[in-house]
This record gives C-alpha cells, sequence and structure tokens, in this order.
C-alpha cells in the first residue's frame, strides 16, 4: 500500500495479516509490516531508464515532464547535448517550455506548437483509449538548419510524461 508521510512524501508498505495460536493455546492475528519504499524506487528508477533507452533508439529529443514537480527535464538528445541553458537540471515547467519554444520553433509554427503545450499541461489533451497527443513542426536542428519534427507526449505514471521527438527525413 502506499501512505503519506508527515512530511508529505509516499512510503510504499509491504505487509499481511497471520492467524496463529499463541503460547497459551489461545488464537490471534500477528501482523507484519515492512517499509518497501527504497527497493520500489530502485525498481521505478530501472524501469524507466529501460523506457527512455527504447525510446531513445526512436526519438532524436526526450525531455521529462513532471506535472507534480511542475518541472522540465532534458534526459536526452544527439551527443546528450541539450540546448545550452538546459544542462540536464529540471527546470520550471512553463518558462523552460516557452523558452525551448521561442529558441528552436520556427517562427511560422510557434503559435500552434505553444497551444500543443498548453493544452497539454491543462490536461486537456487525456482522451482514454486514444493515441497520445502528437504534433509536426519545424525547428532548428543542431547545425542550424530549419528541419521538420514530430512531437508526442508518452505518458509514464499520473504526474510524469514523455516529450519526445524526432526529426522526419528530408522530402
Amino acid at each position: 500500500i502506499t501512505v503519506l508521510r508527515c512530511d508529505g512524501t509516499k512510503a510504499y508498505l509491504f505487509g499481511w495479516v497471520t492467524k496463529c495460536v499463541n503460547d497459551q493455546g489461545t488464537e490471534e492475528f500477528q501482523s507484519v509490516c515492512m517499509d518497501i519504499t527504497k527497493r520500489h524506487q530502485e525498481q521505478k528508477d530501472k524501469e524507466a531508464r529501460r523506457y527512455i533507452k527504447a525510446l531513445s533508439d526512436v526519438y532524436d529529443r526526450i525531455f521529462e515532464y513532471d506535472l507534480s514537480g511542475h518541472t522540465v527535464r532534458y534526459l536526452h538528445g544527439p551527443d546528450s547535448s541539450p540546448p545550452l541553458w538546459m544542462k540536464d537540471i529540471p527546470m520550471q515547467l512553463e518558462e523552460a517550455t516557452d523558452r525551448c519554444i521561442h529558441d528552436l520553433v520556427a517562427e511560422k509554427d510557434r503559435e500552434r506548437v505553444r497551444a500543443f503545450f498548453h493544452a497539454f499541461l491543462n490536461r486537456k489533451q487525456e482522451t482514454p483509449g486514444l493515441r497520445p497527443p502528437q504534433i509536426r513542426y519545424q525547428a532548428r536542428s543542431s547545425d542550424g538548419s530549419i528541419r521538420t519534427y514530430t512531437g508526442i507526449f508518452l505518458k509514464i505514471d499520473a504526474a510524469v510524461s514523455l516529450f519526445c521527438c524526432r526529426r522526419m527525413p528530408d522530402t
């Protein structure tokens, strides 16, 4: 089970109740409870790393959007080099997203891309059972030229999603 600690963090507990006979011959219930928070977090981190590794084979850049912490973090990209102002540290969600759109997205697509991210951040794109939200846009690539990209939000859990984008082949 998941419980909330006094400091607001979550703890994961595992336990069971057993019916047994005590030394006096009377039936009683005994319970065992273990804190498995560390093991749970290690397993979750391991699964996330495996998932991101698989996604990195398909997508050029991957950003982690943590809606509970209101942060965005650059996870993967060409030579693992993020835009200079975004060096593998969690940044404020709205500010970092706006700056990335302003710095990288072609001017003609900026408003449409802003609307796409705004809808995601306000959770207006969630439709259970349907494909995740996607967008096609033009942006500056690492060599400075304008290229066409597709981006998609992939949900990890209730609070965390990954924005994955890849360059489309030149036509």
